[in-house]
């Protein structure tokens, strides 16, 4: 497969995904590229969304780390649309293929207008509790710090949002049944659940 036929199925798969999504969510260009199974080289992917973003089809989101191709998501602009739609028009097998692609990406804002104060008051609940041993303390206290410091980026991946809700605050409202830790652990799973829902 040519480099070109490679970076049109990569648009039309975020096209795809994005009307299923929502054209507002960023999307995980390294998860779709590889629930696509496109064979590249370290870094090639990254040169087709800079391509992708300089010819006006891409609205890019960069961070930090996931190596050569990750750390990038995106959303489409119009004239991404309506290249996607032309090329599936012309190569309708580029569907099937593009069906398969998941991954997504929620932005941040959102999420740490809605949980920052009760986060610092989890924080400081269980540096004060009894209830709750020093090895437990420093891994939720470190799982707490990587979810700030995931929502203090423009994007979070859904992924990591989940992976909060499910490994670190529902494993503290089980843990610690009463007080206050269990108490914010569980208002902060009801302010996060209606994000993955949307």
């Amino acid at each position: 497969m040519k480099t070109r036929e490679k970076r049109e199925r990569l648009l039309v798969a975020l096209y795809i995904r994005a009307k299923a999504k929502g054209y507002d969510r960023y999307l995980s260009v390294l998860e779709v590229a590889d629930q696509l199974g496109i064979q590249r080289d370290p870094g090639e992917l990254r040169l087709w969304v800079k391509e992708l973003e300089q010819s006006g089809m891409l609205d890019v989101s960069y961070t930090l780390g996931g190596g050569p191709d990750g750390g990038m998501s995106a959303t489409l602009t119009s004239r991404g649309v309506e290249e996607a739609e032309d090329l599936l028009e012309a190569n309708p097998t580029f569907d099937q293929d593009a069906n398969s692609a998941t991954g997504e990406y929620l932005s941040s804002r959102p999420i740490s207008e809605a949980t920052s104060e009760q986060t610092s008051e989890l924080q400081a609940a269980l540096k004060s509790s009894n209830a709750i041993s020093a090895e437990d303390r420093e891994i939720a206290l470190s799982e707490i710090a990587v979810f700030e410091a995931a929502i203090a980026q423009p994007v979070v991946s859904s992924d990591l949002v989940e992976r909060f809700i499910d490994r670190v605050l529902r494993w503290l409202t089980s843990k610690f049944a009463e007080g206050a830790v269990s108490a914010i652990a569980a208002a902060l799973i009801v302010k996060l659940l209606p994000f993955l829902a949307a």
